[in-house]
């Protein structure tokens, strides 16, 4: 099945004061530092190819604005290094359809100056029950709308996707509740994903089919968990599984190849060699020592049925985006090899707490080492763990900060200088300050992304 293709509300509750808080405290962080489901595919190889300096803008209704869809592009971004220098921003709005953005983009978004752009309405735009024939044309004429406005805008890659689907036990609306509710309402999402599609193929833009994948992976995801919910208590808003699927479709649909790495190891000639991003620091009997400027996307397996690591038996994360592999050679035939990867921790920064360091060990054989194994897919937690959770809060700072710089600053700038002109200059420079602190805040979150040193100890058995 083809989630991909191309063509040439429950709102997150956040606390303002305590983000605020933590961005100091990631500020701090990062000086201390140093500054069985088919594939996500496109019926032809899509154009689509992220490009150094890229301006990403992720747009969308309460499902962003909850801030971890977008949260998981923007580390798996700046960590993965699909190309340099990349900086994304949110523009998540509860409650938010295609006809609500269209009017506000040029005052609430395109300030951003996008070069890529990712479309995620129609949750609101349905309506909640059977298709309405107004709704639908309006969302149409709407998403054209918007993704004409961002091209007038000097965006080069759009892509629009489609909504996502609802519970099949958990959704609940005010009038109607269950099984057949949702079975109605994911017919109507369907319809509006289809109407996406043709809208992206008229404009030539891409276009990614999140409710056939959000639905597909819901029924696997039940097979294992049937007394857990896929999409929230409400049946509508995303658990993390549910969010990583999203992010997994948008990263694809941008054209990221999943190339994180290559370590190749001699075992018996000692001697090693690593691709671009990492760098072989000494190889010393058993015990090979890296510093990786590149990380792989390093999440917990095996912890939360309903968190990120669990959309990783849902589609092929790791296959398609996440390949860090380590060739190993020189060991004799039938052997085992057992692999302890370990993080080399580095000293804790002034006034900070040291953390545990990071130490994962497997058993593989000499044939399958010498074919490849990816090691961010091979084990439960990688040595990056402790660097992609300093990455994870600042990024969280960044776009927890975004949602009132969009909904209440910069959307309400004009109307207070219609308000009280005598105070334009003021209000324009509190929005063009708030601007400026969001560019600081995305600057911490790409220093946060240093250089880890680990290694890799082999012991033939």
């Amino acid at each position: 099945m083809t989630y991909l293709t191309t063509s040439r509300n429950q709102s997150s509750s956040i606390d303002w004061t305590g983000s605020l808080r933590r961005v100091a405290c990631i500020a701090a962080l990062a000086i201390g530092c140093g500054g069985g489901m088919a594939r996500a595919e496109s019926d032809a190889a899509p154009a689509a190819k992220l490009n150094d300096g890229e301006r990403v803008a992720v747009l969308g209704d309460s499902i962003t604005e909850q801030k971890n869809y977008s949260v998981i592009i923007e580390n798996y971004l700046l960590a993965c290094q699909p190309a340099a220098g990349i900086q994304t921003a949110q523009f998540g709005w509860g409650g938010e359809t295609t006809w609500g953005l269209a009017p506000r983009m040029a005052q609430d978004v395109l300030w951003f100056k996008p070069t890529v752009a990712t479309i995620n309405y129609g949750m609101n735009d349905g309506g909640y029950g059977k298709v309405d024939a107004k709704r639908l044309a309006d969302y149409r004429e709407k998403t054209k709308d918007i993704i004409q406005q961002l091209k007038a805008s000097g965006t080069r890659l759009i892509i629009v996707g489609g909504p996502g689907a609802v519970d099949t036990d958990a959704f609940r609306t005010i009038f109607a509740k269950g099984h057949d509710a949702a079975v109605t309402y994911n017919k109507t999402l369907a319809t509006f994903g289809d109407a996406a599609k043709e809208v992206a193929q008229q404009e030539g833009v891409v276009y990614a089919d999140l409710h056939t994948i959000m639905a597909d992976a819901m029924v696997k995801f039940k097979a294992t968990y049937p007394d857990k919910s896929f999409v929230g208590n409400d049946g509508i808003h995303p658990e993390n599984v549910g969010h990583t699927i999203m992010a997994y479709a948008f990263l694809k649909a941008m054209g990221c190849d999943g190339n994180i790495g290559t370590i190749t190891v001699d075992l018996a000639g000692h001697k090693a060699d690593a691709t671009a991003g990492h760098k072989v620091v000494s190889m010393e009997n058993d015990t090979l020592t890296i510093e990786s400027s590149r990380y792989p996307f390093s999440v917990r397996r095996d912890v939360d049925a309903l968190g990120i690591g669990s959309a990783m038996n849902l589609v092929p994360f790791d296959e398609d985006l996440n390949r860090f592999q380590l060739v190993l050679s020189g060991v004799p035939a039938g052997k085992h090899v057992k692999v302890t990867w370990s993080e080399v921790p580095v000293p804790a920064a002034e006034g900070m707490e040291s953390r545990k360091t990071i130490t994962v060990s497997r058993d593989f054989d000499a044939a399958e080492l010498a074919k490849g194994i990816n090691l961010a897919a091979s084990f439960p937690t990688t040595p990056f763990e402790n660097a992609f959770s300093k990455l994870d809060a600042a990024v969280h700072a960044q776009q927890d900060f975004e949602t009132p710089l969009n909904k209440q600053w910069l959307h309400r700038q004009k109307a207070w200088v219609q308000e009280v002109p005598s105070a334009a200059e003021k209000f324009n420079q509190l929005a063009d300050a708030a601007k400026q602190f969001d560019d600081r805040l995305r600057a911490v979150a790409g220093a946060v992304v240093v250089p880890v040193k680990h290694t890799l100890r082999f012991e033939v058995q």
